[in-house]
This record gives C-alpha cells, structure tokens and sequence, in this order.
C-alpha cells in the first residue's frame, strides 16, 4: 500500500473515531434511552414508583373514565388535563427525585427517581 492511501485510511478512521467519541454521554448514549410507561387506572399511577435514566421518556397513559394530571411537586410543571384514552409523554433530561401528584385527585401521588 502506498503512503498516500495509507495516510487518507488513517485520516478516515480518526474522524470515525472521533465521530463516535462524540455521540458518547454520561452512561446512557442515544440507543439506550428508554421508554417508560404510566397507567393511570383505579384513581392511581402504576406503578407509583419509578426509576428511569436521564433521557429516558415517561408516557402517562390514562385508562379511567375521568381526566386526570401530572403535577410535579416542587416546580411549575403540570400536563394540564390528560382526557380518558388519552396519553402524556414528557422525557426527563436533569437527575433528580420528583414527586407528583394529580391535580384533579390529589390523592393520586407518584415518584421518579432520575438516575
């Protein structure tokens, strides 16, 4: 193989290199982003309890036959009223433990952990 060849195949495989390097996140690269689901049914999240990685995405499905909502506790998110039959989908990209509550029954109460 003559030097030129070899020195451009050299070249290609380090911007391939580096084109991988930079698709790399903290644990979870795109591929193993995952999705999570919710049913709301009985007047209760179920699971009540989840643990999910950042980018992963949460789908809130409502299987009763009244709306209801996902509030989280300790900032101004709300999903606003979720209709019977309907879904609410939101990925969670920050670490953290969120508590929720539905605000149409808030007895309705929830917990994602965000690893």
């Amino acid at each position: 193989m003559s030097a030129v060849p070899f020195a451009r195949l050299a070249v290609l495989a380090a911007l391939v290199g580096a084109a991988a390097l930079a698709g790399v996140d903290t644990g979870h690269t795109a591929s193993a982003r995952r999705m999570h689901t919710v049913q709301m049914r009985g007047f209760k999240y179920r699971p009540d309890s989840l643990r999910i990685g950042a980018g992963d995405t949460v789908i809130w499905v409502n299987a009763d036959s009244e709306p209801h909502s996902i509030s989280i506790d300790t900032t101004e998110f709300d999903s606003g009223d979720i209709a019977p039959g309907s879904k609410f989908r939101w990925v969670f990209r920050q670490p953290g433990r969120f508590r929720y509550h539905c605000e149409v029954h808030p007895k309705m109460k929830g917990l994602l952990l965000v690893r």
